[in-house]
Parts: C-alpha cells; sequence; structure tokens
C-alpha cells in the first residue's frame, strides 16, 4: 500500500508484480483477517475491507474518529480505537455486530497503541503501559496491565 492509494498484489517469494490497483483512499495501513484484507484509513476514519485476490473494495465502514484498528487471520472481529479519548470497540465482521468493551479497570485508558496475536485471542492496547486483553466466547476479558514501562507504547 502506497501513501498514493496504490495497492500492489505481489508474490511471495519472487515479489512479481501480480496486479495493481488504485483505490479512492488515504494514506492507510494493511492487516489480514479471516475475511480477507482490511485496509485501516485514520485519514477519512474507514475501515475498508478488500478482496485479496481482486483487490475490489467490499464495502468502506464509517468510524467516528478512528485512531487505531486490529485485525488477525485466525479471527472475524476487528478491534478498533475510536474517539475523543479513544474507546476498544469489537467489530464482528462476520455478523456486523459492533459492541463497546466495557471494564471498569479498563475505563479511560485511551490507548494509543493497538495489536492483535495471529490467532486472534490476546489483544494488546498501550498507553505508557501494556494492558493484555483476551477474547473468550466472543468477549474480551481484562487481564492486567505492566507498569508504566515506556513513553514509546508502539516501540513494546
Amino acid at each position: 500500500m502506497e501513501s498514493t492509494g496504490e495497492i500492489h498484489h505481489v508474490s511471495y517469494p519472487s515479489l512479481e508484480l501480480l496486479k495493481s490497483k488504485k483505490l479512492e483512499i488515504g494514506p492507510a495501513s494493511l492487516r489480514e483477517y479471516r475475511q480477507g484484507l482490511l485496509l485501516i484509513d485514520r485519514f477519512h476514519s474507514q475501515l475498508v475491507p478488500l478482496n485479496p485476490n481482486t483487490l475490489k473494495v467490499k464495502e468502506r465502514f464509517v468510524i467516528s474518529g478512528l485512531s487505531q484498528a486490529a485485525a488477525s487471520p485466525g479471527s472475524d472481529i476487528v478491534f478498533v480505537l475510536a474517539g475523543e479519548r479513544p474507546l476498544l470497540h469489537l467489530i464482528n465482521r462476520k455478523t456486523k455486530k459492533v459492541t463497546l468493551f466495557k471494564d471498569p479497570e479498563f475505563a479511560g485508558i485511551g490507548g494509543q497503541f493497538l495489536n492483535v496475536t495471529p490467532d486472534g485471542l490476546n489483544v494488546f492496547v498501550g498507553d505508557r503501559s501494556m494492558h493484555h486483553l483476551r477474547m473468550k466466547r466472543n468477549t474480551l476479558d481484562y487481564l492486567g496491565k505492566t507498569p508504566s514501562i515506556a513513553s514509546n507504547p508502539g516501540g513494546i
């Protein structure tokens, strides 16, 4: 994915260019999830699912205040930090259900960093600490946090 909105499908390990497509999208990050590819366009506050074979846009989801999103190949759930003081939302791409994660220990974290393990079971949210959450039957359990360990949570 280039900053111009052009995406390239490249074979591995030969790195042969198979397909390119210009999308009407700003700079975005790209994640793989169970249903294909997911572009995370923070500039336009949208999630854009793509068909990995054709690079066609399946649909667009506008999410007000989108700051971070994470997905994994092992899950249909997309984790999103959105809002003025970002709150954690779970979006089930299969059922299209959106759930706001509420836990008194996690309230008001306002994470700057969000990541999920490839199996989709462990979620990490960073501010100055790293918060660990675990998926269990389509809900999240808050497992705790590290002490304040860094001023650059993305580097943890």
